[in-house]
């Protein structure tokens, strides 16, 4: 029964696998799978029923817990456009097929030997596409070839890049092998922006699987564009450019404790404007929230990193407080006496500058010398049974809460 057990966990594993590479193949962003899938049940793909769907497709690609239930079958092949048997036998084996070097060919091979021949081949094939649109880089990511894929970033055929982008900056991996155009109508970015960021994030998410910090480091990993704002406006980005479960993923396999401390520590990032804040992984309360889902064998890692967030949330609330009061008197200390309604009326002038961005939870609180304080809030939706972290997690948010609804607090203090 054990024996049947590990061979069926370990075959999950491999759809798993096989099923996000897929999805990933065949939509820009999981998110908008997720939204077909909903509305192929006939449910409403509001962000909290997307938000669901994801955390229960993260376990089924990872495979260890949970599996493909039937009815999502019918589902799966229908919106990819594939065979049950497809799905269910992973597809056909790799297997190079040509008797001259190929992408495909290189994109297996772990002879270093063989990698520099190919790069200084007279033809430079290996700059451009094959006949399925893709480089000997994307075949390197599907197979997980990071030895490959670290020699190429050493040889500078990987590169990261930080770019400005109207008032955005935008963090963004680039390679210098040419793949076919590819245009998306809907979006207000150039194509290649969307396609080296999401690159970047497979980058990143092969990076953490083998500990690479150094790697992680050089292509920003805990960070998000919003945290770049010039000025004390917060502008929404599109989520792609925020969030990705492959990460989140990628952290929850390892077995490295340093991986959990590094996303669960806070940081510093220096910008244009005088205002350098502290900051957590943008994506943290989702990290937690997966952890929370799987069962109690996360539970020590889990503590420790829910204790940072309260720590985070708890001074994030006293230095926006403490600026925001200083702005305030510095309004009223040449008035004789301050009435309700004077008061009333400093207060609601004082909160003209803080912000609270629900998508991205990046808060300020910035006057007119934008020498103020900007940093980030984390929520934690999930529960759990146990006592410590359950009262924890109560911590954590009421603190966010705090944060949240602080303007109004505010306007309404003494009055």
């Amino acid at each position: 029964m054990k024996q049947y057990k590990t061979i069926r966990e370990e075959t999950n594993q491999k759809i798993g696998k096989y099923l996000r590479k897929l999805i990933d193949s065949k939509y820009r962003k999981r998110n908008d799978f997720y939204r077909d899938y909903l509305k192929h049940e006939g449910i409403e793909p509001n962000a909290e029923e997307v938000r669901k769907m994801g955390n229960r497709f993260s376990q089924i690609f990872i495979g260890e817990k949970k599996g493909l239930q039937i009815h999502d079958l019918l589902i799966i092949t229908d919106l990819l456009g594939i065979s049950c048997e497809e799905l269910l036998t992973c597809g056909k084996a790799y297997r190079p097929i040509s008797g001259h070097m190929t992408n495909y060919e290189i994109a297996f091979s772990n002879d270093k030997r063989v990698w520099q021949e190919y790069i200084m081949s007279e033809d430079k094939l290996f700059l451009n596409s094959d006949e399925y649109g893709k480089t000997v880089v994307d075949y390197a990511l599907e197979f997980k070839n990071y030895p490959f894929i670290h020699w190429l970033i050493d040889e500078r055929y990987i590169y990261f890049e930080q770019e400005q982008w109207l008032d955005k900056v935008l963090f963004l991996a680039k390679t210098k092998m040419k793949r076919r155009d590819i245009h998306f109508t809907d979006s207000d970015f150039p194509p290649q922006v969307y396609e080296e960021e999401q690159f970047r994030m497979k980058l990143v998410a092969l990076a953490i699987e083998n500990g690479d910090f150094k790697i992680m480091e050089s292509m920003k990993v805990r960070e998000a564009s919003i945290l770049y704002g010039m000025s004390s406006n917060i502008n929404n980005i599109d989520d792609c450019l925020i969030h990705d479960e492959r990460i989140i993923e990628a952290i929850v396999c390892s077995d490295d404790e340093t991986i959990y401390d590094y996303f669960s520590e806070e940081f510093q990032i220096t910008t244009k404007s005088k205002c350098i804040g502290q900051y957590l992984y943008s994506n943290l309360g989702s990290l937690i929230d997966y952890m929370l889902q799987d069962d109690t064998s996360y539970n020590n890692k889990v503590e420790k990193m829910i204790k940072r967030v309260v720590e985070h949330n708890k001074k994030s609330y006293e230095a926006i407080s403490i600026k925001a009061e200083e702005y305030y008197q510095s309004l009223i200390k040449d008035l004789k006496e301050v009435n309700k309604e004077f008061a009333l009326h400093f207060r609601e002038e004082t909160m003209m500058y803080y912000k609270f961005d629900r998508n991205s939870n990046v808060v300020s609180f910035m006057d007119t010398s934008e020498d103020g304080v900007r940093t980030n809030a984390i929520c934690i939706f999930e529960a759990s049974e146990e006592l410590t972290i359950k009262k924890l997690i109560e911590e954590a948010n009421d603190w966010y809460e705090k944060l949240l609804n602080f303007k109004r607090d505010f306007t309404q203090k003494y009055i």
